[in-house]
């Protein structure tokens, strides 16, 4: 057979193909999960193969649904954050030691926006701790700080001076 009369035949194939699935995209979407579901494998490598040829495409197809869908978003992120809380914890700890002033920055500007909120969190680590232990409750440790004024005075001035002959080793070891 001709080459030319076989590409006109899948060319012609592929057209009716198109105005088919254009007109029952219900039952276009069916056998696509239907093989999907069959080839997983398949599936996974045609997205990835498609992704990397039209990764300007992907990106403006992606970011498009994202803007449509920000409900389907946060309930994709609420899901995983509550299927993989150790991953979030992990995340956070990580980016926390990575970005202290950032995430300083954040807190005190939280810490100002909501004095209620910040204080009831306070609160109730307090009461967590208290959970824990009850001998370190904050009233018992206020109590004792005003009670033991001095020893205070002397426990806060002994952190400071270690704190200040950390800082002078810090800056001896520092070329």
């Amino acid at each position: 057979m001709n080459q030319t009369t076989e590409d006109q035949k899948r060319e012609r194939n592929r057209i009716a193909c198109a105005k088919w699935r254009a007109a029952n995209p219900e039952k276009s979407r069916a056998f696509g999960a239907k093989w999907r579901a069959k080839n997983p494998e398949k599936s996974r490598a045609s997205v990835a193969a498609w992704r990397k040829a039209n990764l300007e495409k992907a990106k403006a197809a992606t970011a498009a649904w994202n803007k449509a869908n920000p409900e389907a978003i946060r309930a994709a992120v609420k899901r995983f954050r509550e299927k993989h809380p150790e991953k979030i914890a992990e995340w956070g700890k990580t980016y926390r030691q990575r970005h202290p002033e950032k995430v300083k920055a954040w807190t005190n500007k939280w810490r100002e926006e909501n004095p209620e909120r910040y204080r009831e969190t306070r609160n109730a680590a307090g009461r967590r701790r208290y959970a824990k232990d009850p001998s370190k409750s904050i009233a018992k440790a206020s109590a004792w700080a005003k009670a033991n004024v001095e020893a205070n005075r002397a426990k806060a001035l002994k952190s400071w001076h270690k704190k200040q002959a950390e800082k002078k080793a810090a800056q001896l070891l520092t070329p």
